[in-house]
C-alpha cells in the first residue's frame, strides 16, 4: 500500500529534463520567429487597407450621386474629386460622410500609378487601371469599375 502511494506521487507533473526540453524549444523557436517579425509590414498592410477601401469608396460614390469621380494620386497620396460632370456636380472635394473634410489617405510605403476618372455608372474614363501601393498591386476593372488585388 506504501509503495502505490509513492508511485502515485511519482507520476504527478514533469521532471526536470521534460521541463529542459520545453524551455529550450521554445527559446528556439523564438530566436527564429521574432526576427520576422516586422512592424513595418503591419503598417505597410494598413495603410493599403485604407487606400483600397477609399478607391472602394469613389466607385460607389460616382454610382450613387450619378457624378463623375476624379481619384488624383501623388507620391504619398490618393484624393477624390468631384469632376465637374454633370455640371450640377461641382468640381469640388468629395466629403468624408463620417469625419467631414476631403476623402483623403496618406500612404508612407509609396503610391505608383496614375489617377483616373469614374464616370457616372462607376467605370474608369480611360479603361483598366492599375495602382501600386508599396508591395501592393490594385487592377480596377474596365468593364465594372471594380478594385482587384493583385
Amino acid at each position: 500500500m506504501l509503495v502505490n502511494q509513492h508511485h502515485k506521487l511519482h507520476l504527478a507533473g514533469f521532471t526536470l529534463l521534460e521541463m529542459a526540453l520545453v524551455i529550450t524549444l521554445i527559446a528556439i523557436l523564438a530566436t527564429i520567429a521574432i526576427p520576422k517579425i516586422n512592424p513595418h509590414w503591419f503598417e505597410q498592410q494598413a495603410e493599403f487597407q485604407q487606400a483600397l477601401t477609399v478607391l472602394r469608396y469613389a466607385h460607389q460614390v460616382a454610382i450613387a450621386s450619378g457624378c463623375q469621380v476624379r481619384i488624383q494620386v501623388s507620391s504619398d497620396t490618393i484624393s477624390l474629386y468631384y469632376n465637374n460632370a454633370p455640371t450640377r456636380c461641382g468640381g469640388g472635394a468629395v466629403i468624408n460622410p463620417l469625419l467631414g473634410g476631403a476623402v483623403r489617405v496618406t500612404v508612407n510605403v509609396g503610391v505608383y500609378g496614375d489617377g483616373w476618372i469614374y464616370d457616372e455608372q462607376g467605370k474608369p474614363i480611360t479603361g483598366q487601371q492599375n495602382l501600386s501601393i508599396g508591395d501592393y498591386n490594385l487592377r480596377v476593372e474596365a468593364a465594372t469599375g471594380f478594385v482587384h488585388v493583385n
